[in-house]
């Protein structure tokens, strides 16, 4: 007999630090900047085939070679269908399995089949299959076959993250041995049939992260049914929950959670469901309430894992003074406020503990008595006074966004010895960072930003980049110069030590962190990274205030950390994030901004937001692989000295807004691009020589030789311009910069 194992996503629990639609609604999840995460667990579901050795009977061979000659896949990427060929027993090749010769087994899971299964009718006359597994391909938006019906003795469908779409064919509801019907993170759509709730042997339903909408029709003859898993999350589905679902005796795990169902929800019905260990309600229109006595907590069931996030709760009702096997509780974005309650704190067994965004002020106890907890979420709270001590194996902790006010104590450092994530960001945390931060080796993200912490940067820090993937001391009253240890197994992403009081230079051995992706030091004056392999795009322009016009309110753009914690809690994903490009390179007496990217290999058009660098007097972009048409809003750089775009592959006429709107411009290079057109012949346009002009063929008239044939001039175009009221001031205190930086970044 062999044994496969199904891996189920059985819970997760979304933070995002962002507006998250829920149906009409938006609900503010978390002003936390850049932290996205998930937290999820899985369980395994068995199922079981017999196997028997013996030859492959002829017409399944025929069958199976047959099918995979009609299948797109890539042969570099497949390990199964690939070695299918008539030279072995079919019933040896990798992802089929036999009974008397027979195929009842396929699993084709993540074989980077594409296309679509219309022309597989081989498979379809596969009439012996009992278990099909063709997750994680990418059928392109094709429809579900609706041969299905042909298989009459499946028990086992898994068409998971396929790339399906349509409806559920009626096909499927025709499967009567059907056990586990696994169809999640698909494009299906329509309405949920109900008659998928008939099949009599149904266990396992997963529908989860689809397109399902409309209401989810009562379900008829509960009594008689097997299911013990019902997933439909992530879905369209609106209206109230139909009261027999709560009539399925046997589920074990509910997961409704991210839908549109509203109305009021008392959680009395679940005292029907005797067996279930997971449910999951959140992010939907729910009111849920509780309305029972002492007496009737009894009568609940020991549930495992409870999550009722942005569920409308106010309070922490009393029943879950009696679960004594819960393991992860998640109440967060709800109205609960107060103390978080002693009992709770009791909770010997609680693994996940997430009470984030709620209005909770003070903690009845000790969080040290969660002896088992790992992670905790209490951000977003107004919870005050000094840090709490935490649990003694804890590898997820995030405070940010509360009032705390001490220093960090010894013994909560002390406690981080296995955590992989620690954020105190937006409290009111002073006094230096302890060196003692630095035996959590294990740390992954360390944000202690938006705080009042003084002091120096730890040199000890340097000991943690080679485990460190983001560091944000931003917005505190650090002092000193940044530590020039920055070893060559640096593994940053993300280095953030804008708004302190740090001063000095950038470190030449920053240069060794090679995968940095995000780097803010402050408020830009002067960037020169010149003369070096920078590749990439060019940046949009985003928060360097000091270029900006001072009427111009810089914005930002993040993309958003992702972590995924799976059931052992292990910090599995690399996380991706893009902050400000700002850095803090040295203080400028009297304000003079310089963008010098030339002589790297940057790639692509000019950003139009560089119009918005309206403090900018110096942009050499030169002597790199710029392409598309120079940007009509350069003109609103009306303060532009110096304007270099040559040696690159622009395209295009030269901007008439350019020669209107660059009235200061004193040195002008254009040369050895694509250009084509008439040379504007206004203002300042009219004093460079041709060199400015030279190796762009397209390119006529003054001060080229080139004649341009006869047209009249176009006029100036008008457009709005706003000049700075600052003088232009020729005693320059400033510093040269310069990065020896050997990098490839995606910029």
């Amino acid at each position: 007999m062999g044994c496969g194992t199904y891996l189920f996503p059985l819970y997760e629990l979304c933070i995002k630090p962002a507006w998250r639609r829920v149906g009409a609604d938006r609900i503010h999840l978390s002003n936390v900047e850049g932290i996205l995460q998930f937290f999820s667990f899985s369980v395994e579901l068995t199922f079981c085939i017999f196997v028997a050795s013996g030859q492959c009977l002829g017409d399944q061979q025929s069958l199976l070679l047959q099918m995979k000659n009609n299948l797109v896949f890539s042969s570099d990427l497949s390990t199964k269908l690939v070695y299918w060929n008539q030279s072995a027993d079919c019933c040896l090749w990798e992802g089929v399995n036999c009974a008397e010769g027979r195929v009842i087994g396929l699993d084709l899971t993540n074989e980077s089949i594409s296309g679509g299964l219309d022309n597989l009718s081989s498979l379809f006359n596969l009439s012996y299959l009992q278990s099909l597994n063709l997750a994680f391909n990418n059928f392109n938006g094709s429809q579900i076959p609706s041969e299905f019906d042909k298989l009459a003795n499946l028990n086992y469908l898994n068409l998971s993250n396929a790339g399906f779409d349509g409806q559920i064919p009626m096909a499927i509801s025709h499967l009567t041995r059907l056990v586990t019907l696994d169809l999640h993170y698909n494009s299906l759509n329509g309405s949920i049939p109900i008659s998928l709730f008939s099949l009599p042997l149904l266990q396992t339903l997963q529908l989860s992260n689809n397109q399902f909408s409309g209401q989810l029709n009562e379900i008829l003859n509960v009594s008689s049914h097997l299911l013990d898993t019902l997933d439909l999350s992530s879905n369209n589905l609106e209206g109230p929950i139909p009261m027999s679902v709560f009539e399925l005796q046997r589920l074990n795990i509910l997961s409704l959670s991210s839908n549109n169902f509203n109305g009021s929800l008392q959680l009395n019905v679940i005292q029907q469901l005797s067996n279930l260990l997971h449910l999951d309600l959140s992010y939907n229109r729910l009111l849920i309430e509780y309305n029972g006595t002492n007496s009737s907590f009894s009568s609940f069931p020991q549930i495992a894992t409870l999550i009722l996030a942005s569920s409308k709760m106010k309070k922490f009702h009393d029943f879950l003074r009696n679960q004594s096997k819960l393991t992860y509780l998640d109440l967060s974005d709800n109205q609960i406020e107060g103390d978080i309650p002693n009992w709770l704190l009791k909770h010997r067994n609680l693994i996940g503990l997430n009470l984030s965004f709620n209005h909770l002020v003070t903690l009845d106890g000790p969080l040290s008595n969660l002896s088992s907890l790992s992670v905790l979420d209490l951000s977003s709270n107004q919870l005050q006074g000094q840090l709490p001590n935490l649990p003694p194996f804890v590898t997820y902790v995030d405070f940010s966004s509360n009032n705390f006010s001490s220093v960090i104590p010894v013994s909560t450092i002390d406690s981080l010895t296995s955590a992989y994530f620690f954020s105190l960001s937006s409290n009111k945390v002073h006094g230096s960072i302890p060196e003692s931060i630095c035996n959590a080796t294990y740390l992954q993200v360390l944000d202690l930003s938006y705080n009042l912490f003084n002091g120096k940067i730890p040199q000890c820090l340097s000991e943690m980049y080679r485990t460190l993937l983001v560091l944000n001391l931003r917005r505190n009253k650090l002092i000193g110069s940044i530590p020039d240890s920055f070893e060559g197994n640096c593994s940053l992403r993300t280095l953030d030590f804008s708004e302190n009081l740090i001063r000095g230079l950038l470190p030449k051995s920053l240069a060794n962190c090679t995968k940095l992706e995000a780097l803010n030091i402050g408020k830009l004056q002067i960037v020169d990274i010149a003369s070096n392999n920078f590749t990439g795009k060019l940046p949009k322009i985003y928060g360097w205030k000091a270029m900006m016009d001072d009427e111009i309110e810089a914005q930002s753009e993040h993309t958003h950390l992702q972590f995924e914690v799976l059931r052992q809690y292990y910090y599995q994903d690399s996380i991706t994030i893009t902050f400000n490009f700002t850095m803090e390179l040295v203080k400028i007496q009297n304000v003079f901004t310089v963008i010098d990217f030339s002589s790297n290999n940057l790639e692509g058009p000019i950003p139009e937001e560089f119009g918005g660098l309206k403090s900018l007097y110096v942009l050499n972009l030169s002597h790199n692989a710029l392409t598309g048409q120079i940007p009509p809003s350069l003109a609103n750089l009306t303060l532009l000295e110096s304007l270099d775009l040559s040696r690159n592959n622009l395209t295009g006429e030269i901007p008439m807004q350019l020669a209107d709107g660059l009235t200061f411009l004193s040195f002008l290079d254009l040369s050895f691009n694509q250009l084509v057109g008439r040379i504007p012949q206004i203002k300042q346009f009219t004093t460079f020589s041709e060199a400015s002009f030279a190796g762009n063929k397209g390119l006529c008239g003054f001060p080229l030789q080139t004649e341009c044939p006869y047209a009249e001039p176009a006029s100036p175009p008008t457009f709005e311009r706003s000049h700075s009221n600052s003088e232009i001031v020729n005693d320059w205190d400033f510093m040269r910069v310069e990065l020896d930086l050997f990098l490839v970044l995606e910029l």
